[in-house]
């Protein structure tokens, strides 16, 4: 960076061009500052908390944080299963980071416990319900849940048939979810039709009711990400078995699902949903928890072949075909 000082007419005593002298020598010291001095972002670094837990979880969390790590410099810290706590305090005092992201309910729940913390953002999470009765908590994120409208289109694209999804939910988890779906679904021409449940025995009694009603192609069933909804050892049976006998269209939020039967799923790209979280640090933007928008798509073709859908123009955008072979 070049310097140039402009010497005009009046500059004529002594005095006058020892200062100019000094002024100059002042300018291109602190140019040469200025152009070592790195950027504020290099200083910038997050840390990312996650806690200690065995496959497959553990390879979902890795996944999450070599995405974050690709856009971001970071700390870690695993949480144990005594929550280290105290730990995870010192290190903000010793290693203070610029945003913390922190991963999985245990992770959030650690990390809102702790006093004068940076901005958090959440992730591998599918609610934060204590975000509606205490907004202090300054916590943003993305749930794993894919967002409906994502579910809606591809439902329309694969199942054109279908005007009416029904969908039961435990409300403490995806009353948040449902919302975004009513508006998804008409969107798209689909009646949605959502009950809430509290526990498993009502979940049968409503799937059982549910299928004296509905049979045929014009109806779906959606199965979310719901320990209640989608209860795997009793629940899914039920409603696998409903579905292959009446025709009716099954998709879902969890890969397994479609393994077991289910036509689609939306499941995570968990290494694009950890960069993703990584920009939101950098926004500060305390907006709640948005739905996972960064998926991948997995479809069964044998159910697809029960129920007499052609998939043969849209094969070419899915991730995963199920069964294998």
């Amino acid at each position: 960076m070049l310097l140039k000082i402009i010497y005009f007419p009046w500059f004529r005593n002594a005095q006058t061009a020892i200062l100019v002298r000094g002024l100059k020598r002042w300018l291109m010291l602190a140019a040469l500052l200025f152009v070592a001095m790195p950027a504020a972002s290099a200083d910038q670094e997050l840390l990312v908390v996650y806690p200690e837990t065995a496959e497959p979880f553990r390879s979902v969390f890795e996944q999450i944080v070599q995405g974050i790590e690709s856009q971001a410099k970071i700390q870690k810290f695993v949480l144990s299963k005594d929550n280290d706590r105290d730990a995870l305090a010192s290190q903000l005092i010793e290693h203070p980071p610029t945003a913390i992201v922190a991963l999985g309910q245990r992770s959030v729940a650690a990390v809102s416990s702790l006093d004068n913390r940076p901005f958090v953002v959440a992730g591998a999470i599918l609610s934060l319900p204590e975000l509606d009765t205490t907004p202090t908590l300054h916590i943003t994120g993305i749930s794993m849940a894919p967002d409906p409208a994502l579910l809606f289109a591809r439902l329309r694209a694969l199942a054109p048939r279908v005007r009416q999804v029904t969908v039961l939910y435990n409300p403490e988890q995806n009353e948040w979810l449902i919302k975004r779906a009513q508006a998804a679904a008409e969107a798209v021409g689909i009646k949605l039709a959502a009950y809430p449940v509290a526990n498993l025995s009502e979940a049968a009694r409503g799937y059982r009711d549910i299928f004296t009603k509905v049979q045929g192609p014009s109806h779906a069933i959606w199965l979310p990400m719901d320990g209640l909804a989608a209860e795997e050892s009793t629940i899914l049976p039920l409603v696998l078995e409903h579905v292959w006998k009446q025709n009716v269209v099954l998709f879902a939020s969890n890969l397994e699902h479609v393994q077991r039967g289910a036509l689609f799923c939306l499941y995570p790209n968990h290494l694009q949903l950890g960069r993703r979280l990584a920009e939101l640090t950098e926004k500060h933007d305390a907006s709640g928890l948005a739905p996972l928008r960064d998926v991948r798509i997995a479809v069964n073709l044998h159910t697809a072949s029960h129920l007499g859908l052609d998939l043969s123009d849209e094969r070419s955008t899915f991730d995963l075909v199920l069964p294998a072979n």
